[in-house]
């Protein structure tokens, strides 16, 4: 759908050669471009999609206008294969606290790269001394500094040019949400009054939109189980029950 005004549905027309979309919307209308291109959403391959019952192969799609808002599609094909079920679940991985800080200072922004790497190992210099080496290390630290490939990271191609303001985000993962502040609070500290080399004395090198500035996020969770699972019924694993009220 081109320039979607809010989220509707579409409706979509069967045959047994093609079928067509066209949005409910009529301030809306669909483009080849428009439904060609939502092949490549969450997918690492826009020509092969694995489906449960099967492989669908998009290779000889096509996509043509059927109307001024509509548009058919043709030419796919789909390969049977076993019907799988994919399994997810989700683990408990530690509890998680941030701090959110802005630099505006142009004495650190003209040699940005060096000062934030010399302000990190600072930070882990000061969290193993104020928590211990074995508290520290049950503790994971990132920074992701917003204005500077934060979106991309190592895949950015574009250089980093962006001399007036960057945001700092600061999280830590840890076992415990106790520990999770206090390391949050540790490494928050130590860069806000990390040495700037342009500075003389005690500086104040980030700004926080509130006080205070740590901030508890609460237990965090990864991917504990990614699977698939073949079946000989696809309903083998989710029973049905009827019952009469």
């Amino acid at each position: 759908v081109t320039q979607m005004a809010k989220p509707e549905g579409m409706i979509c027309t069967i045959t047994q050669d093609y079928f067509e979309l066209e949005p409910v919307s009529p301030e809306q209308t669909c483009t080849p471009q428009s439904i060609a291109s939502h092949s490549l959403y969450e997918t690492s391959n826009p020509f092969v999609m694995h489906e449960p019952g099967g492989v669908m192969h998009l290779e000889s799609v096509e996509y043509e206008a059927a109307s001024d808002r509509a548009v058919r599609v043709r030419g796919s094909d789909f390969e049977f294969a076993p019907y799988t079920v994919r399994l997810e679940g989700a683990e408990l991985v530690g509890y998680r606290s941030t701090v959110l800080g802005g630099v505006t200072d142009p004495s650190i922004l003209r040699d940005f790269e060096h000062w934030i790497t010399a302000a990190q190992d600072g930070a882990h210099y000061t969290l193993v001394r104020a928590l211990g080496e074995e508290v520290a290390s049950s503790c994971r630290v990132s920074l992701r500094v917003y204005g500077r490939n934060a979106v991309l990271g190592e895949r950015e191609t574009r250089p980093f040019a962006n001399d007036h303001e960057v945001g700092v985000l600061i999280d830590v993962l840890a076992p415990t949400q106790e520990i999770a502040n206090n390391a949050a609070a540790q490494v928050g500290h130590t860069i806000l009054h990390f040495p700037v080399p342009a500075w003389h004395g005690l500086v104040s090198n980030l700004a926080f939109p509130f006080a205070p500035h740590t901030v508890d996020l609460g237990p965090a969770y990864t991917f504990g189980l990614n699977h698939v699972i073949q079946l000989e019924d696809p309903l083998e694993l989710f029973p049905i029950r009827y019952q009469e009220v």
